[in-house]
């Protein structure tokens, strides 16, 4: 009896062990924002970043995928009316004698055009296009090395085929540009439309009014 009553006193004074309180995990917020790395919008329509503009179908724009691009509003001035409309109609020629290299000159400035037009001529406008180039010092010392690898004389020949090789279709030069082409010998044979180049209007030299040809 009296060991039986020991036993139970023990049991009272032994600390009772206190189960742990199980700590309650929060449950893990899903993620509402959208990832910011990019995604293949076709593939995956739905996963383009929130904020960012759609991106664009077609082909890049020129001027933004190729360097030294540059476009000119420019004017071409020729004496006969019969030349404007051949020009309309089948592109421009190639002349002879030019000082900056074979090509066909225009002139951002409209009476620099009204000079080689005269007083019954007419002032074509025009659009231009291509990969530019200012003639420097730069240029010309490669120019000069080129010709001399080469033994060729440094004519207008010569330095319109240096930067045609190059990659370059046209020549800015003061108010001069210059759509590069070489000089054929029987350029009437040659003339056609250029891609460069695009017709816009035509206008009478002595009074600026526009005429359609």
């Amino acid at each position: 009896m009296w060991l039986k009553q020991f036993v139970q006193s023990l049991l009272i004074l032994a600390p009772v062990p206190q189960r742990r309180k199980q700590q309650q995990r929060k449950p893990k917020r899903r993620a509402t924002h959208l990832s910011t790395k990019r995604h293949n919008t076709r593939s995956y329509p739905g996963n383009r970043p929130k904020g960012n503009p759609k991106p664009r179908r077609g082909r890049i724009h020129p001027q933004t995928s190729k360097p030294n691009w540059r476009t000119y509003t420019v004017y071409h001035g020729t004496p006969q009316i019969d030349s404007a409309r051949a020009i309309f109609r089948n592109g421009f020629l190639v002349g002879a004698g030019n000082l900056s290299g074979d090509g066909i000159y225009f002139s951002t400035d409209r009476s620099v055009a009204k000079s080689y037009a005269g007083t019954n001529g007419v002032i074509i406008k025009c659009h231009i296009a291509g990969k530019t180039c200012q003639w420097n010092t730069t240029l010309q010392a490669q120019y000069a090395r080129w010709c001399q690898s080469r033994n060729i004389a440094q004519d207008n020949s010569a330095r319109t085929a240096f930067l045609l090789q190059r990659g370059f279709e046209v020549l800015h030069t003061g108010n001069v540009i210059v759509v590069l082409s070489p000089q054929m010998a029987n350029p009437s044979a040659w003339q056609q439309k250029d891609h460069r180049i695009r017709t816009l209007a035509a206008f009478q030299a002595s009074n600026n009014q526009r005429i359609y040809v």
